[in-house]
């Protein structure tokens, strides 16, 4: 039962890192776009269509795994140095 249980945690582990690396992934994402819009000066110009749809995108699969799984709090993130080597 014990190695169940072992085997079951372990799997807990590696979606728990695989979602991580989404939702890190997703912020890159984000960040990059708005980078971009400041570098090209269309950020400050309102709601950028080219950000908006990051959002929604982000929004929705984020509806998604809090369905899934709840919300992601900061455990699914580690500490802010493990997420800049992200």
């Amino acid at each position: 039962m014990l190695a169940g249980v072992e085997e079951a945690l372990q799997r807990q582990a590696v979606l728990n890192e695989e979602l991580r690396r989404e939702l890190l992934a997703m912020q890159a994402e984000d960040l990059r776009v708005r980078e971009l819009l400041i570098a090209r000066e269309e950020l400050s110009r309102g709601y950028h269509p080219e950000m908006e749809a990051v959002h929604k995108r982000n929004s929705a699969r984020l509806r998604e795994i809090v369905d899934e799984v709840g919300w992601p709090g900061a455990s699914w993130w580690g500490t802010t140095e493990h997420r800049r080597r992200g």
